[in-house]
């Protein structure tokens, strides 16, 4: 994502909703909270676009690093959950963010490619262990073995 793209999203007075959807994502996984807003009949509600205008999203100078260096372990299920929400909205797409904002279309591909890594690690992670315990019975199993051929 360059400053340009999070410059011209961040400009956005009113933003599509696509984009709104992708900024949420964005505060969830990174555990900025919604901020309160105002309605137009004077109710309070939630707002993440808000929250992602402050300094800890879009104002913050270094958010492109802080999307690199992004901690994957720190994703959770009810994390998952939320953007798995999100993503089933038909309209959430490549192609529709593509229609309504380009400068966001990274956005959306950082948040895909999480969730992603997210369901490949859940898969692998039992895996992984399996081969670790698998290893470590195998050394074992030949220290035991080698013990017993230098007795013979």
């Amino acid at each position: 994502m360059t400053k340009y793209e999070i410059a011209e999203v961040k400009q956005m007075h009113h933003p599509p909703r696509l984009v709104k959807l992708i900024m949420k994502a964005i505060c969830v996984l990174l555990d900025v909270d919604p901020v309160m807003k105002l309605t137009k009949d004077g109710k309070q509600k939630l707002s993440y676009w808000r929250a992602s205008l402050s300094s800890k999203v879009l104002g913050d100078p270094n958010f492109s690093d802080r999307l690199d260096k992004f901690d994957r372990s720190s994703l959770t299920q009810e994390k998952m959950h939320i953007i798995e929400e999100m993503m089933a909205d038909p309209d959430y797409s490549l192609a529709a963010i593509r229609k309504q904002a380009l400068a966001a279309e990274s956005l959306y591909s950082w948040v895909k490619a999480l969730r992603d890594y997210h369901y490949i690690f859940m898969e692998l992670e039992p895996r992984k262990e399996a081969l670790i315990n698998a290893e470590q019975q195998y050394e074992m199993a030949t220290k035991k073995s080698n013990g017993k051929s230098s007795q013979i």
